[in-house]
């Protein structure tokens, strides 16, 4: 039996990932994605001994396949051979949508929130992001946490903060003030692995 007074336990991985999911959205929906290198897994072309990388300097090949397999290691993954190397491909700017990010700011309404809502799915630069969907079924929760005495008045940046935390609580059944002041207070100790240490 549940002792009187004790707190329900909160399910920190799930939250931290739709805090980082619902962050991510956010401030592509204001800033989109900026230009970019993109990384993919290449065969290993012998007349290529060196490559230089972001760094400013060269790196052989086989400095740049231990890099690789130690980054895999901490992800959890199978180390790959040496025949195969990392490469980057540059990608474009992708421009986002401030407009609806000012909205999101200056909605008052029920309504307007769910007309936004429908704006952010058919937008569809970021597909699989719940946000859209959550904001269409519980457009009061938007409304209830720019009353919140904690929600940022004038800083976007803090804004997205909160509105994520809020939000990631609440796909998971939770109370967005509960989520907000449990994360807002989280300890990251050394040794954290969450998406903020490794921002």
């Amino acid at each position: 039996m549940q002792k009187r007074g004790r707190k329900k336990s909160f399910a920190e991985t799930e939250l931290l990932f739709f805090e980082r999911d619902f962050w991510n959205f956010l401030h592509r929906v204001r800033d989109g994605i900026p230009a970019r290198q993109f990384l993919r897994m290449d065969q290993f072309r012998p007349d290529k001994r060196e490559v230089v990388l972001e760094l400013g300097r060269k790196v052989s090949f086989a400095e740049i396949s231990r890099m690789t397999n130690r980054w895999r290691a901490d992800r959890g993954e199978p180390s790959l051979p040496f025949s195969f190397l990392p490469c980057f491909t540059q990608l474009p700017k992708i421009p986002g949508a401030p407009k609806l990010w000012t909205r999101l700011k200056d909605a008052h309404t029920k309504k307007a929130v769910q007309r936004l809502s429908r704006r952010l799915e058919s937008w569809g630069l970021f597909g699989g992001c719940r946000l859209p969907g959550i904001l269409r079924e519980h457009p009061e929760e938007l409304l209830k946490a720019k009353c919140h005495p904690l929600y940022p008045r004038k800083n976007d940046n803090k804004r997205i903060d909160f509105l994520s935390r809020w939000f990631a609580g609440i796909v998971l059944g939770i109370p967005g003030e509960r989520t907000v002041e449990h994360l807002r207070k989280m300890k990251h100790r050394r040794e954290c692995r969450c998406w903020r240490c490794f921002k």
